[in-house]
């Protein structure tokens, strides 16, 4: 129901223009409904990760998910310098990357099990539309104009968190400046994982 009774040149083109679009973009040439489960996953994925930055695409952006994964490469290998191109990621970009994943996911689930909540629809199709919405994607699986007006403003919700970014609202919320302390505290031995 999607590109399966196209001839394979439409095929691929419309392959490549969805993984576009679900970068940003929000033009569908094939109904998103109608995909399978498998790819409405993968495209939320996409969509979660976003463009790339200095651009008006949403999403976490391809970098920063690229600095985590090289951030999970070097501490498997026990790098402690986090070295790519001959250039260094500072540790702190590399905390901020972090933050921002694991601040922008949290928000993105808690706001598809409400939609799902609200609404009683599948989680799948709740996750699309949630994951378009924070991606300031806008694309939808035709549920949309039916949703309760609660499920509305919880889409609403999202894509003004996805537009300014959920470490940009913490940022914003959180004026008090960065306290010094002059008491270094003795290390601490936390096993992880």
């Amino acid at each position: 129901a999607t590109l399966g009774k196209m001839p394979l040149g439409y095929k691929i083109l419309n392959s490549f223009f969805q993984s576009v679009t679900l970068r940003t973009a929000g033009f569908s040439t094939v109904p998103q409904g109608n995909l399978r489960e498998v790819t409405a996953f993968i495209s939320c994925l996409f969509m979660f990760i976003g463009g790339s930055p200095m651009g008006t695409a949403g999403g976490v952006k391809t970098t920063t998910i690229f600095a985590l994964f090289l951030n999970i490469h070097n501490s498997i290998r026990n790098k402690k310098n986090s070295v790519i191109f001959s250039r260094s990621f500072s540790s702190d970009r590399l905390q901020k990357a972090s933050a921002i994943v694991i601040v922008s996911l949290s928000l993105s689930l808690i706001l598809t099990a409400l939609l799902a909540l609200s609404d009683g629809i599948p989680i799948l199709d709740s996750m699309f539309e949630i994951f378009s919405a924070t991606g300031t994607v806008g694309l939808s699986r035709s549920i949309t104009p039916y949703l309760h007006p609660i499920g509305k403003m919880i889409v609403i919700l999202g894509m003004y968190a996805g537009r300014i970014g959920p470490v940009s609202m913490v940022v914003l919320f959180h004026t008090k400046k960065a306290e010094v302390s002059a008491v270094t505290p003795a290390h601490g031995k936390f096993y992880i994982g």
